[in-house]
This record gives structure tokens, C-alpha cells and sequence, in this order.
């Protein structure tokens, strides 16, 4: 009988997911992968070893199972080192999108404009914040920059219009993945609006921390896996634009906290993610 050496434990996955994880971690051992609460159908103690996808897994598993010694291999990874980016290149790209003073804000968000992802949430939001500012008498600028693509693009860009902040909202249109890095390094403050389902981690949210920035993300069970309300990012409630609004006010107007908030993200994808 064949005797099985590594147990692959997960949720959601598929069989390529799978085969990046055999290859890029060099595992030369015989491999089963299980779904989630299926582990049921075997005898746990004929595997030599239990892998776990991701933090939340593994630690679900170790409290199932009793058993302290599965490990956990994400399959979601970045090479910090990769998103290194010059501060003169920097510098370059904030006054292309109109940011010439260091007080000044840019509000990034990056990826797919399909309507599901809630891109008009961040929008909408981003009108409310314009108006708070203003009875703060916020002097400083604050632009929103969306990159990506989708067939959604044309309603953001009437919507930005609709709401009356069409001068604060720059749309870029598909860009190289060499330049991706240099917009998020630009950036002060980056934001994830899709309220996802998975329980692995956020390829978005990852590459995010790698740049060491502040993010504000929704508050579900895959971002607790990378981010700590307060601590690394702030999490604002699914679908609500006015807790979007106003967690982005919050940093927004506190450049230490920004400064803080990105750094410990750093930390946490440079501990954990880190390949």
C-alpha cells in the first residue's frame, strides 16, 4: 500500500495551486491535498507530515487534529526585495499625478474594476472624505488613484463626475506589472474594497505590505490572517462607505500613524511571506 508523507490541508484551492506549491517549495515527497473537514474519511497518523496552506488553516488543524507539528507553507508569497524602488523614481511619478508637496495624499487602489470588487464603494467613499476635509479646511491634496481594468472603468469615471470629484480621480488604464510597483511605492495609502469569501490571504493586500504601506481593507476573516486592526492596517466594515470614509480621514489627516501602520505590515509580510 502506497504510504503517504505530506498532507497538503485547505479550503479553497485548485489542482494548480497545488502544483506552484510542489514546485516552488521543492517538495520531492508523495503528496495528497484534502479540502477542508475531510480528513475525517482517513487515520491521521499514517501521514508523516501535515501542511497547511495558510496561517488559519494550520492553526484550525492544530486545534482539530492535536497535533502541534503542522507546519504552514502559503501559497500566497512575494520577494520583498523585488519592490524596491528608487525614492528619485518616486518623487518622478507623485508630481506626474500632481503631488508636489510632502503633506500632499494619494489613495491607491489596485486591481480589477469588475463590479463585484466594490470599487465604486471606495468612490463613494472618497466623496465623503473630500466633503469632511473640507469643513476641516484640509488644505493639503488628496487624490484617489485606481489602476486596472474591466469593462466598469467608463461607469467609475461618471461616477467620479456624478459626485462632483472628477479633478481628485485619476483612472489609469492597464500598465506594465514593472511599473505596478512604482505607483504602490508613490502611494500613501492603499485600499482593498473586495469582501471576499476565501480564507487565504489577498495577493493584493500582500503585495500592499511589501511596499510598507497604510492600508485600509474590509474587515473578513482573510485579511485577519495579515492584518491587525490598528496595528497594520485599518479594517473599515464590509460595504459600508461611511466607516470606508471614515477610517480613510483617520490616517489621512495622521502621517505618524500612516508611517506606523505601514511599517508594521512590512514586518508581518517580511516574517511570514517573505520568499
Amino acid at each position: 500500500m502506497l504510504k503517504i508523507k505530506v498532507v497538503i490541508l485547505f479550503r479553497e484551492t485548485t489542482l494548480e495551486n497545488i502544483c506552484w506549491l510542489y514546485t516552488h517549495h521543492h517538495i520531492i515527497l508523495r503528496i495528497l491535498a484534502l479540502p477542508l473537514l475531510k480528513l475525517n474519511h482517513f487515520s491521521v497518523r499514517q501521514f508523516e507530515h501535515l501542511v497547511g496552506i495558510s496561517q488559519g488553516i494550520t492553526f484550525f488543524y492544530r486545534k482539530v487534529l492535536h497535533r502541534n507539528d503542522i507546519i504552514t507553507i502559503p501559497l500566497e508569497s512575494v520577494n520583498l526585495e523585488s519592490y524596491y524602488v528608487q525614492y528619485e523614481l518616486i518623487e518622478k511619478y507623485r508630481k506626474y499625478l500632481g503631488l508636489y508637496n510632502s503633506k500632499d495624499t494619494l489613495i491607491l487602489y489596485a486591481g480589477s474594476l469588475k463590479p463585484y470588487r466594490r470599487v465604486d464603494l471606495l468612490i463613494d467613499a472618497f466623496a465623503i472624505l473630500l466633503k469632511r476635509l473640507a469643513e476641516k479646511q484640509y488644505e493639503a491634496v488628496v487624490k484617489l488613484l485606481i489602476m486596472g481594468s474591466g469593462y466598469s472603468k467608463h461607469y467609475y469615471q461618471k461616477l467620479a463626475e456624478t459626485l462632483g470629484i472628477v479633478d481628485h480621480v485619476i483612472l489609469l488604464p492597464w500598465i506594465p506589472k514593472s511599473e505596478v510597483k512604482i505607483y504602490l511605492s508613490a502611494a500613501d495609502i492603499c485600499v482593498d474594497t473586495y469582501p471576499r469569501k476565501a480564507l487565504t490571504p489577498s495577493d493584493k493586500i500582500l503585495e500592499y505590505m511589501a511596499c510598507s504601506k497604510c492600508i485600509v481593507a474590509p474587515d473578513i476573516p482573510a485579511n485577519y490572517l495579515l492584518l491587525e486592526n490598528g496595528v497594520s492596517g485599518l479594517l473599515f466594515k464590509v460595504n459600508d462607505k461611511y466607516d470606508l470614509a471614515e477610517k480613510l480621514e483617520t490616517v489621512v489627516c495622521n502621517a505618524k500613524l500612516r508611517k506606523q501602520l505601514g511599517n508594521n505590515a512590512w514586518r508581518k509580510v517580511n516574517s511570514h511571506f517573505n520568499v
